[in-house]
């Protein structure tokens, strides 16, 4: 009776360690999108101070051309969660009209998304993410997950009031 004690606090202890282990490289990945969406966002400001202060287009579910110019290689990010890619925001919000530029990180592209939705999701920061979820840093305006959802759960890295929406 006392090994199968000890066995099963074991188990536990294993469960709570791998539990704990799999929560630190979310945040390992969150903290290095985090730092990567500010680097991108630096670039793109002065990308726009050398082009008349005129951001580029919405670049659905990339990056816009010329911006590698304003990175060191060492800077230019690379895709962090499986099916990830990094997005420039360029809109005008649906509701009030305003101007929205952000840079944002989705967790997948829309053909991962009608593959699997599980694909736009992280089980253990982001379980509710979906296709217009989005990790963003915002640059100008009203920042929003995605033009298309407005209220789709979301991560704002630099927004004063609440960071999270999911």
């Amino acid at each position: 009776m006392e090994l199968v004690i000890v066995i099963a606090l074991i188990a536990i202890l294993a469960y709570l360690l791998t539990l704990g282990l799999f929560r630190a490289r979310a945040n390992s990945k969150l903290a290095r999108v985090s730092s990567e969406l500010v680097i991108l966002s630096q670039a793109m400001t002065t990308y726009a101070q050398d082009n008349n202060y005129q951001y580029p287009p919405d670049a659905s579910r990339g990056l816009p051309s010329g911006l590698e110019n304003y990175l060191s290689k060492s800077q230019y990010p690379a895709s962090v969660w499986p099916y990830g890619v990094y997005d420039w925001d360029n809109w005008i919000h649906p509701v009030n009209g305003q101007q929205i530029y952000q840079m944002s990180y989705r967790l997948c592209t829309l053909n991962d998304a009608s593959i699997d939705p599980k694909r736009c999701a992280d089980p253990i920061l982001f379980p509710t993410f979906n296709q217009y979820s989005a990790i963003f840093y915002c640059v100008q305006g009203p920042c929003i997950p995605h033009v298309d959802d407005i209220t789709a759960p979301a991560y704002c890295v630099n927004c004063p009031v609440k960071k999270e929406n999911y």
